[in-house]
């Protein structure tokens, strides 16, 4: 009788559980950066360069709810997302893996994908700059949205994958800041840092997101997730 992988998948491997481990440890270290940067927006002290490169947003008050739920909704999901990816944590625990699944997406698609298309044509970088933002926007609900899908049709697998290539969008803020670094001491022109870094932390997200939930996926074993994040 032929086995059905599908329904027996390999047993798998110590590369497998190598490459978990440091997707997680990669996670984990990036959002903890990442918290501890935009976190510091909700002193509500305007004089960040953000806010002084473009004073006039600051006195709009639906920009600056956007700003702050979409703060708010990103740091959620940072917080949430090492832990939806642990394998240990959805397995032992599949009612947190449940209450942590219902918060990340509310998160992602309550807060941070709305208020993010929201903003995004008050992007710095002119109308290259606005759409990177408008397709990270786009991509990161259409993620996020078909990884939620996946779950509650019991496709594990789509869901792993779909989730992971949604992280990926969410750590493209740090990979942004990194590139933006580099090209201002590369002495590379503003607008011109500005633009190449957005499509360049969007294009690195969605290459290594695919990639690397390509992979988890082909290997997770079905026991390890929880049958419905979100019944």
């Amino acid at each position: 009788m032929t086995r059905n992988p599908a329904k027996h998948p390999a047993i798998p491997s110590r590369r497998h559980w190598g490459l978990l481990g440091a997707a997680f440890a990669v996670l984990v270290a990036a959002s903890v950066l990442l918290i501890a940067q935009t976190a510091q927006y909700f002193s509500f002290d305007f004089r960040f360069a953000f806010f002084l490169e473009r004073p006039f947003l600051t006195t709009d008050r639906v920009w600056a709810a956007c700003f702050y739920m979409h703060v708010a909704g990103g740091i959620l999901c940072l917080a949430t997302a090492p832990l939806l990816l642990w394998n240990g944590l959805a397995r032992g625990h599949q009612g947190l893996h449940r209450a942590l699944g219902r918060i990340h997406a509310v998160a992602a698609l309550g807060w941070v994908g709305p208020t993010g298309l929201y903003l995004a044509p008050f992007a710095k970088g002119g109308a290259a700059g606005q759409l990177g933002f408008l397709l990270l926007g786009l991509w990161f609900v259409a993620t996020s949205g078909l990884g939620i899908v996946a779950i509650r049709r019991r496709d594990l697998r789509a869901h792993v994958a779909w989730m992971v290539r949604s992280y990926a969008l969410i750590l493209s803020a740090l990979s942004f800041r990194i590139l933006h670094r580099v090209l201002h001491e590369l002495g590379v022109a503003a607008t011109t840092n500005y633009v190449a870094s957005t499509w360049a932390s969007l294009v690195l997200a969605i290459v290594s997101g695919e990639v690397l939930g390509r992979r988890l996926a082909s290997t997770w074993r079905e026991p390890a997730l929880v049958p419905a994040a979100i019944p």
